[in-house]
């Protein structure tokens, strides 16, 4: 693709907007396995997706490029290199504001579309090296952990007999401590498996973490992490026409270019999974003590701080859960039961004396966990909201940017409407796609994001 320069616009706050829908491929370079031949295939490709998701443990890549035969001494990439799986793919690619992302990434699925005499059509699927490696049968986990959740994460992301990872690993600490082995898992699957058990040191009654990774390394936040970040940009869905940046009021990054909804607000669905209201029934197998506890994720009171002395309470993107103004009709206990044994004695740490001293003792705590972090995860995506903006290659998933979106209003002729406060505000973003097309050149950034509450209106 050819390099295209974006304008910018100085907004007299030290904010720089993006105002050209362009981008540009810098390098897309393919290597031979085992070294010799290489080929930067940049200039041939047609389409072209970058994909980060807190949903998923791997960068993703999509592209398609059209092979003419003449890349590598008359010959197609696929026999030329030759093209058959775990290439390595380094990815320089550059947004209108010269903001770059640079990964080395791996042949994952090779797609020929279609074949004539002048070209040959293909998709490429493109992963990161631990995704791969993630499939090695000697990396499997067959170990014990001792410790913190967050330092078991930690190791087997960079431990040499697992993932052995060389990139940044961002890692909030957990609050609980968790003995366990890995019953010969796939080292992500085991991290993914521990992510639900984590336990937040941001709220006393939250748990629920996030493993994901970005260009900058790996993320594991819990969903409280998520929610306590501040806005790194904040933008505006106004549906005007934007020209060079010209309708961007002044505090904000960029405008909304495309807005759509996927709220789907079901109260019988939320009720039904117990995203407010679930009890847990515990047993205990070896002094026969049954408990049941209604734990119940509840936003902080009026005025309310999280001090040391005080109960420390779930970080949320707004004022309000949905739940605390549902019709009081329906003020119930619980609307979801779950059953658990208590891990009482299980793998103790120490010498045998120790062991026996702490036999009584529970390992993992569902009472404080188990439900918590069900009710957090579907919290989480109470509002859901997919937008497009210019190319930004400064975000990246798991993080928080608001939007302002005006309120429904007869006066369609007010030039400066008051925004709606129900939905506006901070949003997560769950996942992101940069995409740039060669026919016309252009870049945008498409992102799905999420916020758990609501802001109410003052009356």
């Amino acid at each position: 693709m050819a390099e295209t320069k974006g304008t910018k616009t100085d907004t007299g706050a030290n904010v720089t907007r993006l105002t050209v829908e362009e981008g540009n491929l810098k390098n897309v370079t393919i290597s031979a396995n085992g070294g010799g031949n290489s080929v930067n295939i940049a200039h041939l490709i047609d389409k072209f997706k970058y994909s980060e998701s807190i949903l998923d443990p791997t960068i993703r890549v999509q592209l398609r490029y059209v092979d003419t035969g003449s890349a590598l001494e008359g010959k197609g990439i696929i026999p030329g290199l030759p093209l058959v799986g775990t290439e390595e793919v380094r990815v320089i690619m550059e947004d209108a504001n010269q903001e770059k992302i640079d990964v080395e990434l791996f042949v994952d699925d090779i797609n020929p579309l279609g074949d004539d005499q002048q070209n040959s059509v293909v998709d490429l699927a493109l992963v990161s090296e631990e995704f791969i490696q993630n499939e090695d049968g000697k990396k499997r986990v067959n170990i014990r952990f001792n410790g913190k959740i967050s330092d078991h994460v930690n190791k087997v992301l960079t431990d040499q007999r697992f993932l052995n990872t060389q990139k940044k690993c961002s890692i909030e600490p957990t609050a609980n401590v968790y003995n366990c082995i890995g019953v010969n898992r796939k080292p992500l699957a085991f991290n993914l498996w521990l992510q639900k058990k984590g336990v937040t040191t941001k709220a006393d009654n939250s748990a629920g973490f996030f493993l994901w990774e970005t260009s900058e390394g790996y993320q594991f936040k819990s969903v409280d992490g998520l929610f306590a970040q501040e806005s790194s940009k904040k933008y505006i869905w106004n549906n005007i026409p934007d020209e060079s940046g010209k309708n961007i009021p002044m505090g904000y990054d960029g405008q909304v270019l495309e807005l759509t909804s996927d709220n789907n607000i079901n109260a019988k669905s939320k009720l039904q999974i117990g995203s407010y209201t679930t009890r847990i029934v515990l047993f205990d197998p070896f002094n026969c003590h049954y408990e049941i506890i209604k734990p119940t994720v509840k936003p902080p009171a009026p005025g309310s701080t999280k001090g040391k002395d005080s109960k420390m309470e779930p970080e949320l993107a707004a004022e309000e859960l949905p739940v605390k103004v549902f019709n009081k009709k329906f003020d119930m206990d619980f609307t979801r039961t779950t059953y658990m044994l208590w891990d009482t004695g299980g793998l103790p740490e120490g010498k045998t004396d120790k062991q026996i001293e702490k036999s009584q003792e529970h390992n993992l705590e569902p009472e404080k966990l188990v439900n918590q972090a069900s009710m957090r995860y579907n919290q989480m995506f109470t509002l859901k909201r997919s937008i497009t903006i210019a190319g930004d290659f400064t975000l990246h998933a798991g993080d928080a940017i608001s939007i302002d979106i005006p309120q429904l209003q007869a006066d369609k002729m007010n030039d400066d409407p008051e925004g709606d406060t129900l939905v506006s505000g901070l949003y997560i973003i769950v996942d992101l796609s940069h995409i740039i097309t060669a026919n016309p050149p252009t870049c945008y950034t498409r992102m799905n994001l999420v916020r758990d509450s609501l802001t109410l209106p003052t009356n």
